[in-house]
């Protein structure tokens, strides 16, 4: 809970994300020294196995769910 008070607002968090990755993956594309891993969404029952590009950015939504997730930030109140 200490680390969850510390954080910033969503829109500031998920902006310093977004601008972490542009960075990520610039250096990527004018060194090529690092090599972005790729995203495997494979799950029980599928045919192949499909891979996707490392993301070049993130949702409000994404953050949001990962901070609940990871207990850090409580669900919006939900009418009934």
């Amino acid at each position: 809970m200490a680390i969850a008070a510390r954080l910033p607002p969503l829109k500031e968090l998920t902006d310093k994300i977004n601008r972490l990755l542009q960075v990520l993956h610039k250096c990527n594309d004018e060194r090529g020294g690092l090599i972005l891993p790729q995203l495997c969404r494979f799950t029980a029952g599928d045919q192949r196995i499909a891979y996707e590009p490392y993301p070049k950015s993130v949702s409000y939504e994404t953050v949001r769910a990962a901070l609940q997730f990871s207990g850090m930030r409580n669900p919006r109140w939900r009418r009934a």
